[in-house]
């Protein structure tokens, strides 16, 4: 598995990958993702600020927007930010202004194209098949169940010594609750797919060599 340099990655790999570092890195669903304003998203101190229009989270019933930032990876082969201007660049670089994927009034900014027509938006399903390709790829331990990227982000953040408060803000978790129960996967699981998915040098996800093959 090789997630490659964004320069010589395919329209379809720069396309995977991008999305499968937010749901690690920014601990995205793939409704979030398909939810961004590309008009509100900003690069200030190397950190990409992302902003999610009326997301599932609510305040008091009211649709809000769900703000995050992003830093940048030491490994710049799995630097979020670097690929998220790779992707803006060579998939994302007209404006795509459609309606909102479950709010028919509003309009937004899609970031997220149609590698067959970079002027049409895609959905939050196709979305999850693209991420999945990503993390079907990962080694998977016998007898334990394959984690979504958005709850493989957060254990592997916990693993490394993030604190709990700062996970469960960074997810909009309203409690630990939430988090232990849906999103915070088993200490063995954590270790085991935490050094195959975000490798310090070289591992499962080799990024040393080569683009992403197999593109299926």
């Amino acid at each position: 598995m090789n997630l490659g340099n964004n320069d010589s990655l395919s329209p379809l790999c720069l396309t995977r990958k991008p999305y499968w570092l937010l749901a690690i890195c920014g601990f995205m669903r793939p409704s979030d993702i398909a939810q961004l304003d590309n008009a509100c998203t900003t690069i200030r101190d190397s950190i990409l600020h992302l902003v999610v229009i009326a997301p599932k989270e609510k305040r008091l019933g009211r649709c809000i927007e769900r703000s995050i930032a992003i830093k940048p990876h030491n490994n710049g082969l799995l630097c979020p930010v670097l690929t998220y201007q790779s992707y803006k660049s060579r998939i994302a670089p007209s404006t795509c202004i459609h309606q909102h994927p479950t709010i028919a009034h509003i309009q937004i900014h899609r970031l997220i194209r149609d590698i067959q027509s970079y002027i049409v938006p895609i959905n939050d399903k196709r979305i999850s098949n693209l991420i999945r390709y990503i993390n079907n790829m990962i080694p998977c331990p016998q007898g334990i169940p394959r984690p979504k990227a958005r709850a493989l982000g957060p254990t592997f953040a916990l693993e490394v010594g993030a604190s709990v408060d700062d996970i469960l803000a960074h997810g909009s978790w309203r409690s630990s609750t939430v988090f232990d129960t849906f999103y915070c996967l088993s200490r063995r699981t954590a270790n085991n797919f935490s050094n195959s998915a975000l490798p310090v040098s070289s591992g499962p996800l080799n990024t040393q060599q080569e683009s992403l093959k197999n593109e299926g």
